[in-house]
This record gives C-alpha cells, structure tokens and sequence, in this order.
C-alpha cells in the first residue's frame, strides 16, 4: 500500500475491548476474587497426635491387639488428651487406598472417641484385609480392639 491510499482521517478514540475473565481463561473456572474459598474444618481437639520419638518407640514395643482387619498398640503417657498414630502399610494397597483406609479409620476412632483413654498413646494399623471391608466393619473391629487395648 502506498501512502495515498490511506484516509488522512485519524479514527475516533475507543475504548479496548474488555474480554470478561470466565471466557479469557478457559481452563480456569471463573469466580469474584474475594469468594470465600472452601476450607477443611477445623480439627475437634479430641485426640491429639503422636509427635515425639520416645512415644513411637514405646508404641513400638508394646504388645499388639488385633481385631481383623485392624490391630491397636497402647501405653500410658501423661498428656493433655489421647495421642494417635496410624500405621497403614503398602500392603493395604496403593496410595489412594491406603489413605481411604487411614481417613476412614480416622472417622471411626472419632465416632467412638469414648472408649479412648486420655491418658494413653494408640497406634492403629491395618491389615490388607481393611481395604475391602465396609465402614461398618471397620469401626466394629476398631472399637472391640480399643476395649481389648484398654
């Protein structure tokens, strides 16, 4: 194109075209930016974690309950409130598995948080069976083992 063929004219000023932020990111879902974000809950308080090595060592040499498909080791510790551990090994399965058996084990022991003693420390594993079975079970035999535990 030569210069002459193009208008002398300067186009009007305009405003750039906005493109809304759900239809500019198309992988991403749009939302307002100060949305509150969904968030796990808060833990209860109920039952505490096993943090110090002593305790584990201790865990480690105490004598196990089993109650298919799960088992349970106790001590006595002094603490502010029940102290637990969960031992969910490779043999339960894989990663998703083994975390489904831990939550739901997790779920359990809070259900019946009454046969817990606060002055004890517990170490809950599982077997592989613990993959197939119900919830239900689960809790049943985690609940007979605490009361053996105890």
């Amino acid at each position: 194109m030569r210069e002459a063929d193009l208008p002398a004219e300067q186009p009007e000023a305009q405003e750039e075209a906005r493109i809304p932020d759900p239809d500019a990111h198309t992988r991403r879902a749009g939302r307002a930016e100060d949305a509150a974000r969904p968030r796990a809950r808060p833990p209860l308080g109920l039952i505490l974690r096993v943090r110090d090595r002593a305790t584990f060592a201790h865990l480690a040499r105490a004598r196990a309950c089993r109650c298919d498909p799960v088992w349970v080791r106790r001590v006595a510790v002094g603490g502010a409130g029940p102290q637990v551990a969960f031992a969910v090994g490779r043999r339960v399965g894989n990663a998703v598995t083994r975390n489904r058996v831990r939550r739901r084990l997790r779920t359990a022991l809070l259900a019946d948080h009454t046969v817990v003693r606060s002055d004890s420390a517990y170490l809950v594993g599982a077997t592989p069976a613990a993959a197939g079975a119900s919830f239900a079970e689960l809790r049943d035999a985690l609940a007979d083992c605490l009361r053996a535990a105890a």
